[in-house]
């Protein structure tokens, strides 16, 4: 009972109001309320949750499925709505809480598959919890690049979201992490081939794509790939041959030339004469 009253709180103050310290009353009754080690969230076709609130992913859950409340990824998540029809294999890579993979399992959208790539051990541990029940979407306990090794995996001691291969923070904790060659990975686990890639793994987006050659030539997927860390020669040289690059602001709007890239923090690459692409009226910045 207590965590429920808890929980609502947070709901209005900052759901509603967005209130700076609204989760001070969970984290104060936290170790003393047992409902909120395990409280109860149901999410469409990933079936009821039980959410820890000493994971800072709760709250994201929270937002997603209880308010509805995407933040700046609203516009991410309409244009993969666009692009992923009944039948349809979605690639997460960086799944992180699997905010992305739980949208998409929700049985309105009828996909076929959905993969999930995370290295992070913490991510892993709530992952493999959070999908226990939920066959559609598969979970991969490593990182996809251009080759098969280990790297370090640094995690920001206040932000486990933005955990790096390739970025460091002062206060980080690091983890030994598996890292596979995406085709090599799809054909030794017969992995379905992708109809949309989205890659959010915090600049190193332009290993992930280096290493799916033969899988984006054999299917010609759409990828959404995180920008924001990346050089404009680096994205400029991830673009596969025949692809077009746009941007995707925060708001949704689908915008031509590099110079746009500051409208959001994603860009598509979106094979050129597809349908799809027609379909997005990019604006030209």
């Amino acid at each position: 009972m207590l965590s429920r009253i808890l929980v609502g709180l947070w709901l209005v103050c900052y759901g509603r109001f967005r209130l700076r310290g609204a989760g001070l009353l969970i984290r104060l009754f936290y170790p003393i309320s047992p409902g909120l080690k395990a409280y109860p969230l149901e999410v469409p076709g990933v079936g009821t949750v039980r959410l820890d609130f000493a994971e800072g992913m709760a709250y994201g859950l929270l937002l997603r499925f209880k308010l509805r409340d995407q933040g700046t990824d609203a516009g991410l998540y309409r244009a993969l709505e666009n692009f992923l029809g009944p039948g349809a294999v979605l690639w997460d890579v960086g799944a992180f809480a699997g905010y992305i993979s739980a949208h998409f399992a929700d049985p309105r959208f009828q996909l076929a598959a959905i993969e999930a790539f995370e290295p992070n051990p913490a991510a892993l541990t709530h992952l493999r919890r959070f999908f226990a029940q939920c066959s559609l979407v598969r979970i991969h306990p490593f990182a996809l690049g251009a080759e098969d090794k280990l790297m370090e995996l640094s995690v920001p001691a206040g932000g486990p979201s933005m955990a790096s291969l390739v970025q460091t923070e002062g206060r980080a904790s690091t983890a030994s992490v598996q890292v596979r060659r995406g085709d090599a990975a799809r054909r030794d686990l017969q992995i379905p081939l992708p109809d949309v890639i989205k890659i959010d793994v915090e600049g190193f987006e332009a290993e992930v794509i280096a290493g799916l050659g033969d899988t984006i030539s054999g299917k010609r997927p759409i990828i959404v790939f995180e920008h924001i860390f990346l050089s404009e020669k680096q994205i400029h040289e991830i673009v596969p041959s025949s692809y077009q690059l746009l941007f995707l602001g925060d708001d949704g709007v689908v915008y031509g030339g590099i110079s746009a890239r500051g409208k959001g923090h994603d860009a598509l690459l979106v094979p050129v004469g597809d349908e799809r692409l027609r379909r997005l009226q990019p604006v030209e910045s």
